[in-house]
């Protein structure tokens, strides 16, 4: 387990392949509920924005799409219907009792839509 840890310092420290595989395996298991993206292993709150991109992003880089399609689909969903406004941006975290639905470009939108370009590019490879 990865105790206090969140999923940014996680996956984005400066690791070998072999460890971050290995933190893969962990996110993969540890860090969704039916497509409800988590910050931390144990705790469904907060809910962050960062932690649906960075989930596209892992897996796209470590060639693992195929293997959790059907998990990036329920997040990708879960994540569209739950923190997208109706006029497209991205809400920054949902908290226990209290949503942060402020517009951020850098926090929300961009880390997401960084995120939705290798859920996007895996969808189109599969579609060629």
């Amino acid at each position: 387990m990865l105790p206090n840890k969140s999923v940014g310092s996680s996956i984005i420290l400066n690791i070998g392949y072999a460890d971050a595989v290995m933190v893969y395996r962990l996110y993969a298991k540890d860090f969704f509920e039916d497509g409800t993206p988590k910050y931390y292993h144990n705790k469904t709150y907060p809910i962050d924005i960062r932690c649906p991109a960075q989930l596209f992003a892992t897996l796209y880089s470590l060639k693992k799409f195929n293997k959790h399609k059907k998990l990036a689909e329920r997040v990708m969903n879960w994540t569209i219907r739950n923190m997208q406004d109706k006029k497209g941006y991205f809400y920054y975290q949902i908290k226990k009792g209290k949503n942060s639905k402020i517009s951020y470009m850098r926090w929300s939108n961009a880390f997401m839509f960084y995120g939705m370009s290798f859920y996007l590019l895996d969808q189109n490879k599969n579609n060629e």
